[in-house]
């Protein structure tokens, strides 16, 4: 058998010592099981028969080129080494994975805020939108109070506005729509409002039932 030669004998007696917590050669020997003028023989001639080395490397479950040169973990033995690397690998997997799996996450909650500003926009719209029909609506008014609209044109622009509102806001109109298509022409009238003494006469439309009652209320 190879032998471990002189220059590795006091060095490797000593990692020895340390993983059998001997702190002398006589308690090595001992733990050994040997005889200390063996350990004296190995030390005096320098040399230690390796197959030694490798039961003892294999009876404590430490690593032989830790016990020959010191370098690398004590304690790492191919057996530890070959699961540790299995175990790294499989780490690797779940990271790779788990890798995988942010990054669709992220995709999708970028793809939700985007979507989330676009609705957004759609509402800014919506309500711009329904700004402006609601001022063509209080502009329709005006026009027939002031009577620059006729009957017709504005009870067709009234129902053509409520209909562009409903669908705007999801606010039903049909009952009112309804409504202002029953009625005939002559069932709108215009009777003037006067505010104050100094204000100058304005028209206001209204139906032959509201000035009927009204001319009732003043007999």
């Amino acid at each position: 058998m190879d032998n471990l030669k002189e220059g590795l004998i006091e060095s490797v007696l000593e990692r020895m010592a340390s993983v059998l917590n001997a702190n002398s050669y006589v308690e090595l020997s001992r733990a050994l099981g040997v005889e200390s003028k063996t350990i004296y023989n190995w030390r005096q001639k320098g040399e230690i028969n390796f197959g030694l080395i490798k039961l003892f490397e294999l009876f404590h479950d430490v690593n032989l080129n830790w016990l020959l040169s010191g370098e690398g973990f004590k304690n790492l033995t191919p057996k530890k080494y070959a699961y540790l690397q299995s175990e790294y690998e499989r780490l690797s997997k779940d990271y790779s994975s788990l890798e995988k799996r942010y990054l669709n996450l992220q995709q999708l909650h970028d793809q939700s805020f985007e979507n989330f500003l676009e609705k957004i926009k759609e509402r800014d719209v919506k309500i711009e939108t329904l700004r402006n029909k609601i001022r063509e609506v209080v502009d329709l008014f005006f026009s027939f109070i002031r009577q620059a609209v006729d009957v017709k044109a504005f009870r067709e622009n009234l129902i053509v506005l409520l209909k562009e509102i409903s669908e705007i806001s999801s606010v039903d109109f049909e009952n009112e729509i309804r409504l202002i298509k029953e009625l005939k022409d002559e069932d709108f009238v215009v009777v003037p409002v006067l505010h104050s003494k100094d204000d100058k006469c304005e028209s206001v439309p209204t139906t032959k039932k509201k000035k009927v009652q009204k001319a009732k209320d003043k007999d």
